[in-house]
């Protein structure tokens, strides 16, 4: 997370500064070929190191539910690309 002005008024929060930003893209982005392939297809990578995903993000009840209220803001149709 990036420190900006609104996450700081609005959130009370620090974040990184805007030059370390992109620094695990592009790390992703230049690493030598084994070592990015020695990463799980799916992993979430933070600052450089394989990072487990939290516990909501693993959550199946709430990544339906997510998706379902997704998709009712979008009017998606209810066949429509289903989870």
């Amino acid at each position: 997370m990036i420190s900006t002005k609104l996450l700081k008024a609005g959130f009370a929060a620090r974040g990184a500064e805007v030059e370390s930003g992109a620094t695990t893209s592009v790390w992703l982005a230049t690493a030598d070929g084994a070592d990015v392939a020695a990463l799980p297809s799916g992993g979430y990578v933070a600052q450089g190191v394989l990072t487990p995903p939290s516990h909501a993000a693993q959550d199946d009840e709430l990544r339906d539910w997510l998706w379902r209220v997704s998709r009712e803001l979008v009017q998606l149709p209810s066949h429509a690309l289903s989870s």
